[in-house]
């Protein structure tokens, strides 16, 4: 890390050792303050200085590097030349030379027990050679240059890497970083075990020796995630998120998703000998096959499991291979067979591809043998000259506390004593540490939350990265390689600016991001990694340090003014669509973040301020700005009033997955995907874990229900997206359905409606028996089914509210004769409690609105149930109503 650029940022910041009102309580440099705490933390000095709890708070104490499995992953050699000069193998080392003033032969001595001792914890280092394909290294580069790693580092590499570990090891670290380094130093970036092993292949490519490459068995196998049906020219220009080596076509060897992924099968087919060879290709969805850069088979397009055939003249020998494949929805297959001239149709044995590879040869461990009684001393050395303190976490700080420290002494005098630890420290840098030692006092007042972000972000290099305040951002030494799928400009390729991102985003966005690897601009190539417990507090201290009073207050939510939202966010309105994905659709145009997530991650003062002026709140948007005149674009919507606009299309936003999709959205993902637009959907379908005779009904409000026709009952509802008719439409054997969008709700099994003589009576579980559907007169289903001699009618209707749909049920009950003790089951759980006047919660997730509700304890759970009381008409027949409303 260049830590020294970082420590310039943040003492520009000031703040630090400041008054609340930003105005320093004495004369002291409060730069230079601000600059020493920094280098303090880098340089981990409270792990050896112990001091007061206020100051350690405000500094930290690091965890260096966790070495109890550093002997299998460092060689010897590599071991004793760090210990002996850290700084001579990589510049802006934090660790410190600790055996400077030692006599040459006690130097040696010490380091050489040392290594013996670091070697014994989990070692020691023994690499055997990895075979590769040639695309890994090229592979590799393109990630590490793409995916952040040349924000802190050069973008050819590491090449002190290659002399020092294997592939094996690098690759591990790279996938869990911060197990070895828990400080946050090295984040996690997220890689899968491949991109791991890829950027592990381009940082040790100097293991490789030319005269390695060999024909391997087997194919190289890419994988790809795609959105859409794809053609060969399609993937032709698109970039693996995997690649390794497979025996043959097929998807038994690869750990692939359910649905939207593509694979391209490349290497040599070697042909056993001349003649008309038949291959025969079967997929579902598309696939094709090239033999000689021919194409021979094209089983392309969205279909199920298809076999097709085509014959050609081979000559015995090595042949060009590729298959391409690719799969949308519900089902997947792939296989290959061959046919030999006046043969049978077999499957292509596994011998019979090959691609080239090559060898990584990991460094030799040279004249090193394990010691015992040497790695004994060599612990001994680890705890005398402090090693512990840093390496071991818990051992306390052994050296002067900082309060008593001589400024012009110890690590930071002109020539370092022996046995104190040797930084390097330049004139600037002690200058910094010796004014932090000399004004302790200022250290024990609390850092303003302003200070204690600008410090993470500097210990942290978050500023290689992210500006903030005027300060930091890419370097233009690798701003080019900061690379978007999506034609947005800067906006949509570098790392979004953080100045005030406190009073952007909300705190549960900003744990999102910081803590649990969120990402919402997956289009970028740049990552944002995960920093582990580094960063626990900051998301507090962002929203205390921006957060503008007011900004939190949500508009009044009216279902007029959420409509009117609708309006202005679809193709009619603003356009909004246009340009931002919704729900999972994909936008008209480029993708910018998704509309759904709007509301729960964006406060509603910033999106409130964004909208009526993209520019001074994101300079740079490429976000029209609908509101600059004084001419309102839609005067006939809220009497053309900017901010009523601005804060319905909150509103609008605020219906979560519930929310109408907006005129223009995407829809047509594949042309199974079925969304009700201006009146409910009806569509009948064997679904998983209910019946082969369920009606699925989809509303507009994107709150959806399944009735179990089968068992005459109400058994799920979702919201969200509704169903892909793939599967029924294609009548595929045992094809079952589930819904297609979120948070399902499962509705307890068994009728709705039962007659219970005591209070104590079981429900019932024999199903009634199904009476049709109805349609109203607002073309909503009503469901009627016969429970023994009642009739029952139930209707469904979503509401919109705030976070989500509500779900109405309304029951009415009809008789011959009058049924007493008949009672609704609103839902059952494990805990059932009264939250208000008529409304209850189930298990803290479910929340009924129902009046005279009560609620009964039975072996499988508490239940919550509401009476239905019976009244006569005038031509004598019986009935009763109940309604409920259902929100989750």
């Amino acid at each position: 890390m260049h830590l020294v650029r970082h420590v310039t940022l943040c003492c520009c910041l000031l703040l630090i050792g400041c008054d609340r009102d930003g105005t320093a309580p004495t004369s002291v440099n409060t730069t230079a303050m601000a600059g020493g705490e920094v280098l303090a933390a880098g340089s981990n000095c409270l792990a050896c200085h112990a001091a007061t709890a206020s100051i350690t708070d405000r500094i930290g104490r690091m965890q260096a590097p966790v070495l109890n499995e550093v002997g299998a992953r460092m060689t010897p050699d590599a071991m004793r030349s760090f210990l002996i000069d850290p700084s001579s193998i990589k510049s802006h080392v934090q660790m410190p030379s600790m055996f400077h003033g030692l006599a040459p032969a006690r130097r040696d001595e010490v380091v050489d027990d040392l290594v013996q001792y670091l070697q014994s914890l989990g070692g020691p280092f023994e690499a055997s050679p990895r075979e590769r394909l040639p695309v890994a290294i090229e592979w590799g580069r393109e990630l590490y240059q793409t995916t952040g790693c040349v924000a802190c580092h050069e973008p050819d590499g590491l090449p002190y890497v290659a002399t020092r570990t294997s592939l094996d090891a690098m690759a591990e670290f790279l996938v869990d970083p911060l197990h070895v380094r828990p400080s946050g130093r090295m984040p996690d970036l997220q890689l899968t075990d491949a991109e791991a092993d890829a950027i592990a292949c381009f940082l040790l490519r100097d293991q490789v020796v030319a005269e390695t490459r060999d024909p391997t068995p087997g194919l190289i196998m890419s994988r790809y995630d795609i959105i859409l049906p794809i053609t060969p020219r399609i993937l032709s220009g698109m970039e693996p998120v995997e690649v390794g080596v497979v025996s043959n076509v097929g998807l038994d060897e690869i750990n692939h998703p359910d649905d939207r992924f593509a694979l391209r099968f490349k290497g040599m087919l070697d042909v056993p000998s001349a003649g008309d060879w038949t291959f025969e290709l079967t997929s579902d969805d598309g696939s094709w096959l090239f033999i000689d850069d021919e194409l021979v088979i094209d089983n392309g397009g969205l279909h199920g499991a298809i076999a097709k055939e085509a014959t050609l003249a081979l000559d015995e020998g090595q042949h060009a291979f590729e298959v391409l494949y690719f799969e949308l929805t519900v089902d997947d297959e792939l296989s290959l067979a061959w046919k030999a001239p006046g043969g049978e149709m077999t499957s292509i044995p596994d011998e019979a591809f090959s691609a080239d590879s090559i060898t990584f040869n990991p460094p030799s461990v040279g004249s090193f043998r394990a010691d015992a009684k040497a790695a004994r001393r060599g612990e001994a050395s680890f705890r005398t000259f402090g090693c512990a303190s840093c390496h071991v976490q818990g051992v306390p700080a052994f050296a002067t506390p900082l309060a008593g420290l001589d400024p012009d002494q110890g690590c930071l005098a002109e020539s370092v004593p022996t046995m104190v630890p040797d930084y390097g420290f330049d004139d600037e840098q002690r200058s910094l540490l010796r004014n932090l030692v000399s004004h302790q006092e200022l250290l024990e007042v609390p850092r303003s939350a302003a200070a204690t972000v600008a410090h993470a972000m500097s210990s942290l290099n978050c500023y290689a990265c992210h500006a903030r305040d005027g300060f930091g951002g890419v370097d233009s030494a690798v701003n080019a390689l900061f690379t978007s799928e999506a034609d947005l400009g800067d906006e949509g390729r570098l790392p979004p600016d953080l100045t005030g991102v406190g009073n952007k985003l909300t705190l549960p966005a900003l744990h999102g991001v910081l803590l649990e690897g969120e990402r919402v601009r997956p289009y970028m190539s740049i990552r944002m990694p995960e920093y582990g417990s580094s960063v626990r507090g900051l998301s507090e201290q962002l929203v205390e340090a921006d957060a503008i009073p007011g900004d939190e207050i949500e508009p009044p939510f009216s279902i007029a003014a959420a409509e009117v939202g609708h309006r202005l966010v679809g193709s009619s309105g603003f356009k909004c669509i246009e340009c931002h994905s919704f729900g999972g659709h994909e936008s008209m145009g480029e993708p910018g973040p998704d509309l759904a997530d709007v509301y729960e991650r964006i406060r509603p003062g910033w999106l409130r301020s964004l909208l009526l002026d993209p520019q001074a709140v994101n300079p740079g948007t490429r976000m029209p700005a609908y509101f600059a005149t004084d001419q309102p674009v839609f005067p006939d919507l809220l009497e053309g009033d900017p901010v009523r606009q601005a804060d319905a299309i909150r509103s609008y936003l605020s219906l979560g997955a519930s929310m109408p999709l907006p005129s223009g959205v995407v829809v047509d993902a594949d042309s199974y995907a079925l969304e009700p637009v201006d009146e409910p959907i009806l569509f009948g379908v064997f679904m998983d874990e209910v019946s082969p005779r369920t009606i699925a009904v989809g509303f507009p409000e994107r709150t959806h229900v399944a009735w179990d026709a089968q068992h005459a009952r109400m058994a799920l509802a979702w919201r969200g997206d509704f169903m892909n008719a793939r599967g029924t439409w294609h009548q595929r054997a045992g094809a079952l359905e589930s819904p297609e969008g979120e948070a399902v709700l499962e509705f307890p099994d068994g009728p709705a409606v039962a007659v219970l003589a005591s209070s104590d009576d079981p429900w019932p579980q024999q199903p009634g028996k199904s009476a049709g559907i109805l349609r109203d007169a607002d073309r909503n289903p009503v469901f009627r089914s016969r429970q023994g001699d009642l009739m029952v009618e139930e209707r469904v209707q979503p509401f919109l509210s705030t976070g989500g749909g509500v779900l109405r049920r309304s029951i009415r009950v009809s008789s011959d004769a009058q049924a007493a003790g008949l009672w609704f089951r609103v839902g059952q759980g494990e805990q059932i409690e009264q939250v208000g006047q008529m409304q209850w919660s189930i298990d803290d997730m479910i929340f009924v609105t129902a009046d005279a509700a009560s609620v009964r304890e039975q072996p499988g759970g508490m239940e919550l149930l509401v009476p239905i009381r019976m009244t006569k008409s005038f031509d004598g027949t019986w009935s009763g109503t109940v309604e409920v409303e259902v929100k989750w």
